[in-house]
């Protein structure tokens, strides 16, 4: 063994006489280049997949136990006004905003879930102190943090969850889950490749807009418009509308996707659709003048 130590050794002596004699710079032990993060534990990953999926499986019983989804923060609530923080009273200011499994969107009033036939039943999960964000953290006050401190998040088949605005908005993955959804954003706190994801439930099943290609487009432009249960190829008693004009250039309709061409005639508002009796919500659309035209207008002002 010895021997085998000292061959190592003047084999290191010989390398670094003939770097010297090369004229090549030594630098031992520092580098430019900053270092690369450390990889994720092992067990860290494990215990997010785990957590994610209890937090989906809590998430399926309250529903079962009130026909309605809540936030992530509001799944270790309880019906009572004795609580550490006001955001673990599920009925903090008077009632709770939930979302309509039915459309995947809030319902436009909260709900009270403090009597039947949708009475809360929580705790259904309980944090560590350590692990809620106080603030929220750019989400939710009371969310439960991952191990990278970073806010697990909560999207519905219409987009990312956001229960302080009682809104669904199109931030991180947009509209791009079928179903629900938790979502870590992993060791690097950012959407990306090494995102985790746990879904359940299942798509709205009423009529629902949930987003559009473009918040403004000229006349002549084309436009995506993504929902649910548009109907496969639109049917005779179903129409695509800006305000109040029915939109005619339709170049495909599917059930969850029409693609059209905006009116030369349309003016600002909001597109809907309508299918028999059953009218969706709108999402806005502003109707640019192209500059030539504007130009045009000023010349007679």
């Amino acid at each position: 063994m010895e021997k085998v130590h000292a061959i190592m050794r003047m084999n290191f002596r010989n390398m670094i006489v003939a770097l010297m004699l090369s004229g090549m710079p030594i630098v031992m032990g520092i580098s430019s280049e900053p270092a690369p993060p450390p990889p994720p534990r092992f067990g860290e990953i494990t215990a997010t997949l785990a957590e994610l999926q209890t937090l989906a499986d809590a998430m399926t019983v309250v529903y079962l136990d009130t026909g309605y989804y809540v936030s992530i923060e509001n799944l270790n609530d309880l019906l009572s006004n004795n609580t550490v923080y006001d955001f673990d009273n599920i009925n903090n200011g008077g009632g709770t905003w939930v979302i309509d499994p039915a459309t995947a969107l809030f319902k436009p009033q909260m709900a009270n879930l403090t009597v039947p036939p949708h009475l809360w039943q929580g705790p259904y999960v309980t944090y560590q102190d350590s692990r809620i964000s106080l603030t929220g953290s750019g989400y939710d006050r009371g969310t439960l943090l991952d191990f990278w401190g970073t806010p697990y998040y909560l999207f519905s088949p219409a987009g990312l969850v956001r229960t302080d605005q009682h809104v669904i908005t199109l931030e991180l993955y947009d509209d791009y889950f079928d179903s629900y959804a938790i979502v870590s954003l992993g060791p690097d706190g950012v959407m990306s490749s090494d995102d985790l994801i746990y879904t359940f439930g299942e798509p709205p099943t009423r009529l629902v807009l949930t987003s559009l290609s473009v918040q403004s487009a000229y006349r002549g432009d084309t436009v995506r418009l993504r929902g649910y249960n548009f109907g496969a190829g639109g049917s005779g008693n179903s129409r695509l509308l800006l305000g109040a004009m029915t939109i005619n250039a339709i170049s495909s309709w599917s059930d969850r996707q029409i693609e059209f061409t905006v009116p030369s005639g349309a003016a600002s508002g909001n597109v809907s659709v309508e299918k028999g009796q059953e009218v969706s919500n709108g999402l806005p659309l502003t109707i640019l003048e192209h500059p030539s035209a504007a130009a045009h207008w000023l010349l007679y002002e």
